[in-house]
């Protein structure tokens, strides 16, 4: 088992570092998915090693369809990561990517560190400052997505780039009413609210925050938590003009080879 969670980390970081893909990991889906955070957490750990550093973390899977398509009950997590950062109003480059997925988001920002299983809501709650609207590109290592869950948790999830937009005050509440609007190359493309996120995105937010705390890890001040997509995901390409409003601010990014 240790070889086959080395080889695959070792596997998807060549494929990342290559811009390459690889074929459906069809050992590994053989596994449980807790057999994927290994891999998962081993890549980090790598990434780290060569320079760069935690960020956050994503929630995947927030709808039923996601999960009626991956056969699981409940979500999954991905970590962000510095050198997937792209600053509001500057370019994404396609560069080390292969069919990434537009997706908009709501981010929640700990505005100090938690660590330590069995928090109550109100502790895990009071660790959150602030909140922004967020563009996530999601991408896959393995050709055609042909993944399933272990794979796609090993995969980090398909978290591959975000933007951030204006923070605003963190309030205790669902954030199932709240809306956006998503435009690309400045024509509408979709609108989309909170209850897009199954139990809304402070649901979300908890769960995050739980799982990561039960696996004894411990999540740092300033990280930032994307809890799901509020739009269905749209693939993109080089030249795309990307523009997300969304708690009275705006995030722009422009797409280039």
């Amino acid at each position: 088992m240790d070889h086959l969670i080395t080889a695959t980390a070792e596997q998807l970081l060549t494929a990342l570092e290559r811009a390459e893909l690889v074929a459906a990991l069809t050992t590994l889906e053989q596994k449980g998915v807790a057999v994927g955070y290994q891999v998962q957490d081993l890549n980090i750990d790598n990434r780290v090693l060569k320079g760069d550093h935690l960020t956050g973390w994503k929630v995947a899977l927030t709808n039923q369809a996601g999960l009626d398509r991956f056969k699981v009950n409940e979500p999954a997590y991905g970590p962000l990561l510095a050198s997937m950062c792209v600053d509001n109003g500057g370019e994404l480059s396609m560069n080390g990517l292969s069919t990434p997925k537009l997706e908009a988001e709501l981010a929640f920002i700990l505005g100090e560190e938690l660590a330590g299983a069995q928090q109550s809501e109100e502790q895990l709650l009071s660790a959150i400052t602030s909140i922004a609207p967020a563009i996530e590109i999601a991408d896959c290592r393995v050709k055609d997505w042909s993944v399933n869950a272990t794979a796609f948790v090993a995969d980090n999830a398909a978290a591959a780039r975000y933007c951030l937009g204006s923070p605003v005050p963190f309030q205790i509440e669902d954030y199932a009413d709240i809306g956006c609007e998503l435009y690309l190359n400045q024509e509408h493309l979709s609108s989309g609210t909170g209850s897009n996120v199954s139990g809304g995105p402070l649901n979300s937010l908890l769960w995050l925050l739980r799982a990561l705390l039960n696996r004894g890890k411990s999540i740092s001040k300033g990280q930032v938590i994307l809890t799901g997509t509020l739009t269905k995901p749209v693939d993109i390409t080089s030249g795309d003009k990307i523009r997300l409003e969304m708690l009275d601010s705006t995030v722009e990014i422009s797409v280039v080879d």
